[in-house]
C-alpha cells in the first residue's frame, strides 16, 4: 500500500496520545476525532486493536500524514508482521465520511489474550484524554480481556 502526499490515519489506543505522536510523526496533523462503525476495541498480544463486530462503534482520532510518518507507524505497529493496514470509512466530527488508513492485528494473533502493561494503559487513556474521546471502550476492552483469561 503506497501513501500518497496526505494520508488519512484513524487512530485508536496509544496513537491518540499527542505527546506519542509528536516522538513518532513530527509534524502529523491531527483532523479530528472520529467514528468507526462495525468495529470494536479488543486487546490481543498486549496490545489494542479493533475487531469487525456487527453493531459495534470504535472512537478514535483521524491524523493527516505523510508518506514518512506511514514508514514510520509501519515500523512501530509491526507491519506486516503484527498489524496489517486496512482503508476504513471513518465519520469524521462534522458528519463528513473519509476513507483512512488503519492498522489492524494480524488473524493468527486473535488467541493471544496477553495482558496489557500499565504503561500501554496509561499512554492509551492520555491519548483518548487528549483528544477528547470516551475512554469507556478502552475500560471494555480490558474488562473483556480480563473474563477471557479467565475462562
Amino acid at each position: 500500500m503506497e501513501a500518497s502526499k496526505e494520508t488519512l490515519y484513524f487512530a485508536y489506543g496509544s496513537n491518540t496520545n499527542m505527546r506519542q505522536m509528536a516522538y513518532r510523526c513530527r509534524g502529523a496533523k491531527i483532523i479530528g476525532r472520529a467514528k468507526l462503525h462495525g468495529f470494536r476495541l479488543a486487546y490481543r498480544r498486549s496490545y489494542l486493536t479493533v475487531l469487525c463486530r456487527k453493531d459495534a462503534l470504535t472512537e478514535g482520532v483521524v491524523w493527516s500524514l505523510r508518506a514518512k510518518h506511514v514508514k514510520a507507524l509501519d515500523r512501530y505497529e509491526g507491519y506486516p508482521l503484527f498489524y496489517n493496514k486496512h482503508i476504513v470509512s471513518v465519520d469524521l466530527e462534522d458528519g463528513k465520511k473519509v476513507d483512512a488508513l488503519i492498522y489492524i492485528a494480524q488473524p493468527e494473533f486473535d488467541r493471544d489474550y496477553t495482558l496489557p502493561s500499565q504503561r500501554y494503559i496509561d499512554t492509551c487513556t492520555g491519548g483518548y484524554k487528549d483528544c477528547g474521546v470516551d475512554n469507556r471502550q478502552l475500560e471494555e476492552a480490558f474488562k473483556d480481556i480480563c473474563e477471557i483469561r479467565q475462562q
